[in-house]
């Protein structure tokens, strides 16, 4: 018997599907060997998620760390596709998922939802090396129709390839603004992982272990 009124399962996946405090060391090793192209990253993607869609995510991203390191945007791209999309992501077959995650996944896709990722950042293997490669109808990252979360489009693509009304799917987030809010301007249900509920949070539901968000399911939907 399928849950009532949903047909799909979203998730982030950084920090939501696995701790955040798993990336301190790996974080730390290339911080201290790249420490300006983290941080040129991190402005670059602050100011793209500000500004909204654009063409050519990977080389606008690529054109704002040039100017700040003061390379060329091709360097900046290579730098980008080596340090972070290639020697960071092998990290995640050193990490483990948050208890729970994978018995509400099979429980989800025995309900009949269709279950999905959505991330900021490429998905390349890590949902494999996390253990969970297994469990998806659709991942996808957001750079991949020129945004960041929690820009509407994102959402709006998520739609249209989970082929679902946005009231029919729900998204699992760790980060209130992106994930939450996100969701939720864009008529998802939204539900939050996080151990310290947000007054007045516009999350359907909060919750710190996937055991609650399960039983959540079972009574919200069932």
């Amino acid at each position: 018997m399928a849950p009532l009124r949903l047909g799909a399962i979203a998730f982030d996946l950084d920090g939501t599907l696995y701790p955040n405090s798993q990336v301190l060391w790996p974080s730390l090793g290339l911080a201290l060997t790249h420490p300006r192209l983290l941080l040129a990253l991190e402005g670059a993607r602050r100011d793209l998620r500000s500004r909204g869609p654009v063409q050519d995510f990977h080389g606008e991203q690529a054109s704002l760390v040039a100017q700040r390191l003061n390379i060329t945007p091709q360097t900046a791209l290579k730098l980008i596709e080596e340090k972070i999309y290639t020697e960071w992501f092998r990290n995640f077959s050193r990490f483990t998922v948050f208890e729970g995650v994978r018995p509400l996944l099979e429980q989800c896709r025995r309900w009949g939802l269709k279950t999905a990722v959505m991330s900021d950042f490429p998905i390349r293997q890590r949902l494999r090396d996390l253990g969970l490669g297994d469990l998806w109808n659709l991942t996808f990252s957001s750079e991949e129709v020129g945004a960041l979360k929690p820009d509407p489009l994102c959402f709006q693509e998520l739609c249209r390839r989970l082929e679902l009304p946005p009231s029919a799917i729900l998204y699992v987030g760790n980060d209130y603004r992106y994930d939450v809010v996100g969701a939720k301007d864009s008529g998802l249900w939204a539900a939050h992982l996080t151990r310290k509920p947000k007054p007045q949070s516009r999350a359907d539901f909060s919750f710190a272990h996937y055991s609650e968000l399960l039983e959540w399911l079972k009574g919200s939907f069932l």
